[in-house]
């Protein structure tokens, strides 16, 4: 059983490594599940939640993408974090941590209130509120 774990995450490792996006404007989810709801045109992740988006990584244990359908095209909303996150850019220049967050498809903006810190280059900032720029998510692909 151990050594089919290990293989396991081995593939894992190997197929993150590759599907990455970099800086374009794909967005790869993986969680240990995932509730679709057709009717209210939502996805809810759950447990082990990471998010890659350009440069970014996000972890978190829930997070709830909304969905706009507009004729034969889906695109997202908004996606809704209610339970803590961490944000890291890929260089580790910055990370963010916030209770929650909301990120905003109109504007590219994630917003965060609450306690929130954020490192960058080996400064510590705290706000109650903020308002971050990550870019617009053009292209939806879920990987397990």
């Amino acid at each position: 059983m151990a050594k089919l774990n290990l293989l396991l995450i081995l593939i894992t490792s190997l197929f993150l490594s590759n599907h990455r996006p970099a800086e374009d404007n794909k967005l790869i989810i993986l969680s240990d599940s995932l509730l679709a709801d057709k009717n209210n045109n939502s996805a809810e992740y759950k447990g082990n939640v990471k998010i890659y988006f350009k440069e970014y990584t996000i972890h978190t244990d829930q997070t709830l993408l909304v969905f706009d359908k507009k004729a034969q095209k889906t695109t997202i909303s908004k996606i809704k974090f209610p339970s803590k996150l961490k944000i890291i850019k890929k260089d580790l220049s910055e990370i963010l941590l916030a209770p929650n967050a909301e990120y905003s498809a109109s504007n590219g903006m994630i917003i965060s209130h609450g306690k929130v810190f954020i490192e960058y280059k080996k400064m510590i900032i705290a706000t109650p509120n903020l308002q971050l720029y990550i870019g617009q998510v053009e292209d939806f692909k879920k990987a397990l």
